[in-house]
């Protein structure tokens, strides 16, 4: 009787020991997928503030050249 008992015991133990190991192992993956998808997000918005800075430069470089243009075009030449 006392061998039943010591046996299903350790089934009973062999089974919590394999929940948490199942659990730190889903625990593993679910933190990692999380960490992805951030990092995805992250370099998303950092291409796209990039993108702005771009545009933005872009048509400021473009504005300031036709500013001095004109600029250029009023000032008369030292006589």
């Amino acid at each position: 009787m006392s061998n039943i008992y010591s046996e299903h015991l350790f089934n009973i133990q062999e089974e919590i020991a394999m929940r948490r190991i199942s659990k730190a192992v889903a625990g593993w993956f679910s933190i990692e997928s999380e960490r992805g998808v951030t990092a995805i997000e992250y370099g998303l918005i950092a291409s796209l503030v990039a993108l702005a800075i771009i545009v933005g430069i872009t048509a400021l470089g473009v504005n300031l050249n036709s500013l001095f243009t004109y600029i250029g075009g009023k000032v008369k030449p030292p006589t």
